[in-house]
């Protein structure tokens, strides 16, 4: 097979292929670290005064930017050679989970040579299983949905989802007290007939 044959491969549906697998891997090792972590801070996002639409950009960004940068990459090599870039798009589907067992190992072991040896490992291992088995690549594929499911949880399950869909205003919403009567606060508690037990009554 020539080169200008392997290059006639990379159709449409190859390239949204390629795609959403680095979606789908990158989401997992940078998109739900990330979210997760600004999931659980909402303040941050109220002290930048940041509204629903800055907030949904911002997830769009970490879920979206990565792999088309990565995907662009792999677009400029192949302008030089078909051959390198499917080399490289193995290698960036490894590094990717690579980072996600750094992360998932590096919470416990708290060895980082360790750690990055078994990311290592972890990245070859994989590299060699995506180039080797089409189950493999097929498995990495239905990974993309896994950016759809974080920016949902992140929108819409998360303490962030207050700022989405608000219901009170945001300066507020982390300090809610309930509303006192000032009659009732200032009735006497020894008075049979208060303005509160006349309301409760």
């Amino acid at each position: 097979m020539t080169v200008g044959e392997r290059h006639r491969n990379f159709t449409p549906r190859v390239e949204l292929r390629s795609f959403l697998e680095l979606l789908g891997v990158y989401a997992l090792a940078v998109a739900q670290p990330v979210l997760s972590v600004f999931g659980k801070s909402p303040e941050t996002f109220v002290q930048l005064g940041a509204g629903r639409w800055v907030i949904v950009t911002y997830t769009l960004i970490v879920v979206l930017v990565p792999p088309l940068l990565l995907w662009g990459l792999e677009q400029l090599v192949d302008c030089f050679s078909d051959l390198y870039r499917r080399w490289l798009h193995i290698g960036l589907i490894g590094l990717g989970v690579g980072l996600v067992v750094v992360q998932a190992v590096g919470s416990w072991m708290g060895q980082l040579v360790g750690v990055l040896l078994i990311g290592a490992v972890a990245t070859v291992g994989v590299s060699f299983a995506y180039a080797r088995s089409a189950a493999v690549r097929t498995w990495t594929a239905y990974l993309s949905a896994a950016a759809l499911v974080f920016a949902v949880l992140f929108l819409g399950f998360s303490p962030v989802s207050d700022l989405v869909f608000p219901t009170i205003p945001p300066l507020r919403m982390f300090n809610r007290r309930a509303p006192v009567s000032p009659l009732c606060s200032s009735s006497s508690t020894n008075s049979r007939r208060s303005p509160c037990s006349t309301r409760r009554g």
